[in-house]
């Protein structure tokens, strides 16, 4: 008999749980005989998640909790509970109902086949349109500049056996994207395509913040693309301080009166400007660096609940 673990981060949900443990439950009595088991990886929540998560746990044993000592964002939360899988696979998908877990069956059969990592690519999504812009163009710049077999439309819905889930869990690399480890690692992977859906209840928790620094991560991590902008951004407007200093001699040559105190002001504020961005661009590098030398731990956990011994729950 095949086991299969389902990783689900999870903050403020607290709304959206009952139903999705009762979609989870049908799941899981449609897919026999395989067996799945559920890790609900509890985020630091401000509301009462844990609470509800607790209630699941206690009256169903394939449930396990790991709840976090606070917010560690959702990629370290994955990492959580990946990092205590002990089956043949596992399943990584979010709690807010937007993605239908009857994927699930597609993603497992595409597994047996032979495939070791299986995204649940979307096809379309629907959500307001000032996110879902920005969304797209984070991913377009993912699949041009950092890993080039990133899905255009994004994947945080996948199938991952076993041997990628240890790699995931032996890699200490802290600000990092997930799902990018996962395509970056060169496993046999397959797609299948779906339709994600609008959030149901509550609202969404990925902030622009979050969004920002995710955007950071994931090109800091995985392309060398923002340094060599920085070099380029160099040259360029070296050549155009050049040409401006070659103009004024000319100028000065022919006897002709010096002037353009506006584009000499506007040059000198161009050249600070990008000064102060290449200084970001270096620091985002320096910081994460110096973030890796200190070996703190990816996340800290508070308290788990188990009752299937097929997870050995240890703090990490």
């Amino acid at each position: 008999m095949k086991l299969l673990s389902l990783v689900i981060p999870v903050f403020n949900e607290e709304e959206s749980l009952p139903e999705f443990y009762q979609r989870l439950t049908e799941i899981r009595n449609k897919l026999k005989p395989l067996e799945i088991n559920a890790i609900f990886v509890n985020d630091g929540s401000r509301d009462d998640s844990l609470k509800r998560l607790k209630e699941i746990a206690e009256r169903d044993s394939s449930v396990s909790v790991v709840s976090l000592s606070r917010n560690f964002g959702s990629h370290a939360a994955i990492r959580a509970g990946l990092n205590y899988v002990k089956t043949d696979a596992a399943v990584i998908l979010s709690a807010d109902l937007q993605d239908p877990l009857e994927i699930i069956e597609k993603l497992v059969s595409a597994w047996e086949k032979g495939s070791d990592v299986v995204w649940a690519a979307r096809e379309a999504r629907k959500g307001p349109f000032f996110p879902e812009l920005a969304a797209r163009i984070f991913y377009l710049l993912m699949k041009t500049f950092a890993i080039h077999n990133y899905p255009e439309k994004g994947v945080d819905f996948c199938l991952i056996d076993k041997k990628v889930c240890r790699f995931i869990s032996s890699s200490k690399e802290k600000n990092t994207n997930v799902f990018g480890l996962i395509l970056w690692s060169g496993f046999k992977q397959s797609f299948i395509i779906y339709h994600r859906g609008k959030r149901k209840k509550g609202v969404s928790k990925w902030t622009f913040g979050k969004k920002l620094k995710l955007l950071i991560d994931s090109f800091v991590s995985f392309s060398s693309f923002p340094l060599r902008l920085a070099t380029y951004l160099g040259f360029i407007f070296s050549g155009i301080s050049l040409f401006y200093i070659m103009s004024l001699l000319v100028n000065d040559f022919k006897g002709a009166p010096v002037s353009g105190w506006t584009s000499l002001a506007v040059l000198i504020s161009s050249c600070f400007a990008l000064q102060f961005f290449m200084l970001g661009i270096f620091g985002e590098y320096l910081w994460r660096t110096f973030d890796e030398t200190r070996k703190r731990p990816l996340y800290l956990i508070d308290e788990t609940i188990d009752k299937a011994s097929r997870c050995e729950m240890k703090a990490s």
